[in-house]
This record gives C-alpha cells, structure tokens and sequence, in this order.
C-alpha cells in the first residue's frame, strides 16, 4: 500500500510552488508551460490521494 503522507507533503510543496507563481503579471511561454505542468502533476496528485483515502 502507498503511504499517503508522502504524497501529501510533496503536494503541499507544489502547492506552494504554484502559488507564489500565481501573482506573475507577464508570463513567458517557458512559465506558462512550467506552470501548467506543475498544475497537471498536483491534480493527478490529488486524484491519487482520493483513491488511496476511499
């Protein structure tokens, strides 16, 4: 069985990644797609934990 709190801590560190992101006015293609990616990587994340919790 996976150990969620792993997940959980690695979650909160994108998470803070993704917000101090978020206040960027002008965004570089590089940034959008670094972002994005970030951002695709916590939902599956997020998916994840949903799964192992139910």
């Amino acid at each position: 069985m996976i150990e969620s709190r792993y997940w959980r801590e690695k979650l909160r560190d994108e998470l803070k990644w993704l917000r101090k992101k978020q206040t960027y006015k002008r965004w570089s293609e590089k940034q959008m797609v670094l972002y994005e990616r970030q951002l695709m990587l916590v939902a599956f994340g997020v998916k994840l934990l949903i799964v192992i919790v139910i």
